[in-house]
């Protein structure tokens, strides 16, 4: 019993980083908005229950798109501003949103 209790901690080690690995569209799971958007600790879930709404600025649209996929339960505790958008000829634009 206490080597199946190992084995299955050793697996769950194992797995834990990989959740970190698929979070950033931009290389990085270093980026504190998108460890947020994708994963929040039990107190930014807690404080967004009681009603905080976070604003995330500067996340590109498929950044968004994936977050409004993934976590729409949450979407009534989100704001965008400034989201970056790639244009036709592979440009990025940044959506004027009249926030600043």
């Amino acid at each position: 019993m206490k080597e199946r209790i190992l084995t299955l901690s050793l697996v769950a080690g194992l797995l834990a980083p990989l959740p970190a690995l698929a979070l950033g569209d931009n290389g990085s799971s270093d980026d504190p908005q998108l460890r947020r958007l994708f994963q929040p600790s039990e107190r930014e879930l807690q404080r967004e229950k009681q009603g905080q709404i976070y604003i995330y600025d500067g996340l590109e649209s498929r950044q968004i798109d994936r977050a409004l996929e993934r976590e729409f339960a949450r979407v009534d505790n989100m704001m965008f501003v400034r989201t970056r958008v790639e244009t036709e000829d592979g440009e990025e634009e940044v959506l004027e949103d009249g926030c600043e």
